[in-house]
């Protein structure tokens, strides 16, 4: 809220004719960036994509996420035969004011897996996601569904809990 009235304080004073002094336009303006980077909070939504190097181009992969973001830290949650389970993976985020680069790697053997999660801030309550998934598995034949692949889609997921 205060950051909501440091803006109408701002709109104000500059509608009024009374011009701001420098501080006072430096502090709305850091209030404002602070409001406007709320990633904090858990976010949901579904997801479509497609593996790009696949046999199969037509298949689609839909899937429910759920992301909790406090701070340096997240987790990725996926929706699966009526549960909501964490992901396995251990996921690492880097921010920048409305953005934020999430992201995990894995592997086992001839298996080696990534994945992203590019994050903005549309609005207070809606973030949008671009997922990236690139894997390989180099102990089975390049021909074998599921052996390489690139995975990504693009979705809006909602603030929960407004």
């Amino acid at each position: 809220m205060r950051y909501l009235i440091s803006a109408l304080f701002l709109l104000f004073s500059l509608s009024s004719g009374a011009a701001p002094s420098e501080a006072e336009l430096e502090t709305a303006k850091k209030e404002l960036e602070t409001y406007f980077s709320q990633l904090d909070g858990d976010w949901e939504g579904s997801i479509e994509s497609k593996d790009y190097f696949s046999n199969d181009p037509d298949f689609v992969f839909r899937n429910k996420i759920r992301l909790r973001i406090k701070g340096d830290s997240v987790l990725v949650g996926t929706f699966r035969n009526g549960f909501w389970y964490k992901s396995g993976y251990e996921y690492k985020i880097i921010r920048h004011k409305t953005h934020a680069l999430i992201y995990a790697f894995a592997s086992d053997k001839g298996w080696v897996e990534s994945f992203s999660f590019t994050v903005l801030l549309k609005d207070i309550n809606s973030l949008t996601l671009l997922w990236n998934r690139s894997v390989s598995n180099f102990m089975v034949p390049p021909s074998e569904s599921g052996s390489r692949g690139h995975f990504q889609g693009v979705t809006v997921l909602k603030r929960l809990g407004v």
